[in-house]
């Protein structure tokens, strides 16, 4: 999600950079507030998601915020403007969260077809990958290694990996402690939600093994009129290149 942050010289510059909001910029629609707005958070009772139905890449949040403050008060609109989120959408009450998703999912306004649900908090980010783990390692050992950084959600054991889901961010951000521990004679390492990473970096090994090298490959293009090697360039110690003799 392209983001930027700005640190200007003078606190009283801050209210010109603000009236940058929600304006064009590069022909897309940016959104400026203070970094300390960042802190909101977002709970299912509050915050809603609205789906980018229409596949916008660029959208106002001052368009949006029209449309929702007729059910409340908007604490924050965050435009996204992703292939499945255009923006979240957090009211200061429930009520007006409750409002706005029976009254806008499923309908079309001002030619604008809107689908919305709770925003919903996923735990994905809360688990770790362990590797270099010994083929008799069990789901004992690593409860023994990380029940000291707090409530363990799940383990997935995956032969020489696992998965370990936190139940909370703390646990979570205390896991990384451990990395190095030495769990049946051998050091595990930690990394964060690389479950995605493994598999890509191993689907290209599989691809990569699968092709042949590029000198052992086939040329399927038309060399017609192309010689198959350059000139040897004329030798620079001042005698005279191999000719090739005309045969008779």
């Amino acid at each position: 999600m392209p983001r930027a942050f700005v640190r200007l010289a003078s606190v009283d510059d801050i209210p010109k950079a603000l009236k940058l909001h929600s304006t064009e910029l590069f022909s897309r629609f940016i959104t400026v507030r203070r970094i300390s707005q960042e802190s909101i958070s977002r709970t299912s009772e509050l915050t809603l998601v609205v789906e980018n139905v229409g596949k916008h890449e660029s959208y106002s949040s001052d368009a949006l915020e029209k449309i929702f403050k007729k059910f409340g008060d908007v604490e924050e609109i965050d435009v996204v403007c992703s292939k499945a989120v255009l923006a979240f959408v957090t009211f200061k009450q429930s009520d007006a969260a409750t409002k706005a998703l029976a009254q806008l999912d499923g309908k079309t306004v001002n030619k604008f077809e809107w689908k919305l649900h709770r925003f919903e908090r996923s735990t994905s980010g809360r688990a770790i990958l362990v590797t270099n783990l010994t083929s008799d390692a069990t789901e004992a050992d690593l409860r023994k290694v990380f029940n000291d950084s707090g409530e363990i959600e799940s383990i997935i054991m995956l032969g020489q990996k696992a998965v370990v889901k936190f139940k909370d961010d703390e646990g979570f951000c205390k896991s990384f402690l451990a990395n190095g521990s030495i769990v049946n004679n051998a050091p595990i390492f930690i990394e964060p939600n690389s479950l995605l990473k493994h598999r890509l970096l191993k689907k290209r090994l599989a691809i990569g093994q699968t092709r042949a090298p590029r000198k052992f490959q086939k040329d399927t293009k038309p060399n017609f009129g192309k010689k198959p090697f350059n000139k040897r360039p004329a030798q620079e110690n001042g005698g005279k290149s191999f000719v090739k003799r005309a045969r008779f």
